[in-house]
């Protein structure tokens, strides 16, 4: 019922009066045994895109409509369609009722990953996006930043990363955070546990929420300390690096050539766009980067390990098309 919402708020109702080309299933036909619909590419109205459905309970009630031998009064009743969303990637079917759409049903997604992400327009994507669609990072395209100018950033300093005091200050605050909030998270926990026999049971049942506070708690502290000893016993100094970034959530991501790092959450987002941001360390692996180009870090993560994402078409998003090329990051 979220992912229906969330496509209700990103799209607006189609209605199709005379009804969509559907199909029960038939063994001779090239799609076997299947139950379809055909629903209107909205990229482009003159084709469709095909979408299975499987049998299941939720779409029950509109395979008996479907069966060729069904009665001409329930067929009737899918004559009149509405469908809001993007076939290609999440979409709903309902029927008119008295006070609006009834037996709304998600569709699945229609065609090959690869081939709609190739086929789908800059304005698809990113409304997909909206919608909750999980798409990869680089195939999510700009929200009107290819315009802006880059924000330049001051020259990082020539030694080693570790040496710049904000570096070392903003390592330090992070693992200090993170030990503060491993340490307050089972506090709920340990609190009913000296209420005697009936404590202990109430207790027992916050077991799993004492897993989900500790667990991303205990991540936490370990992926910064595992950063904060990289950094110490590395020599490298921060380089320059030309980004775009990219909301995702309380994520980040930032977008540098064929290469996408998304970070943590972060609490103060900086403005989507093209800047320059100070990066060290590997990009195929764990690194450090600072947002603000004063030695304040952030850890990221690779998303991206050399699998090929497909890019929006390059007339539509007026880029030329690049290949993945191994090598350092800038």
């Amino acid at each position: 019922m979220f992912r229906v919402r969330r496509v209700l708020r990103a799209y607006p109702w189609q209605v199709h009066k005379k009804g969509l080309s559907y199909s029960f299933g038939r063994r001779d036909s090239r799609h076997g045994d299947r139950h379809w619909f055909q629903v209107p590419d909205p990229d482009h109205p003159r084709s469709s895109v095909t979408v299975y459905l499987d049998v299941n309970r939720y779409t029950r009630w509109w395979l008996e409509r479907m069966f060729p031998q069904a009665q001409p009064e329930a067929k009737a009743e899918i004559r009149t369609l509405w469908v809001v969303g993007d076939p290609r990637f999440r979409a709903v079917l309902a029927v008119p009722g008295k006070r609006g759409p009834r037996r709304m049903l998600e569709l699945p997604e229609g065609g090959r990953r690869a081939e709609r992400l190739a086929h789908a327009s800059p304005a698809a994507l990113i409304r997909a996006a909206k919608a909750g669609v999980d798409l990869p990072e680089l195939a999510i395209p700009a929200m009107e930043t290819d315009r802006t100018p880059v924000v330049p950033a001051p020259e990082p300093p020539p030694g080693p990363a570790w040496s710049f005091p904000a570096t070392r200050r903003s390592m330090r605050l992070r693992l200090l955070r993170g030990a503060a909030l491993l340490a307050v998270s089972p506090v709920p926990f340990l609190w009913l546990l000296p209420g005697g026999h009936q404590g202990y049971h109430a207790g027992k049942g916050l077991g799993f929420v004492l897993l989900i506070t500790v667990v991303p708690a205990f991540q936490r502290v370990r992926t910064s300390f595992s950063l904060y000893r990289k950094l110490r016993s590395r020599n490298t100094p921060w380089r320059t690096t030309d980004v775009e970034i990219r909301h995702r959530g309380r994520a980040l991501v930032l977008v540098t050539g064929n290469e996408a790092l998304r970070t943590q959450f972060a609490l103060r987002r900086p403005p989507a766009g093209r800047a320059q941001v100070w990066y060290v360390g590997d990009i195929y692996g764990e690194g450090v980067v600072s947002l603000r180009a004063d030695g304040a870090v952030m850890p990221v993560r690779c998303v991206e390990h050399g699998r090929p994402v497909a890019k929006p078409k390059a007339a539509a998003s007026e880029e030329q098309s690049r290949k993945r090329q191994w090598g350092p990051i800038g």
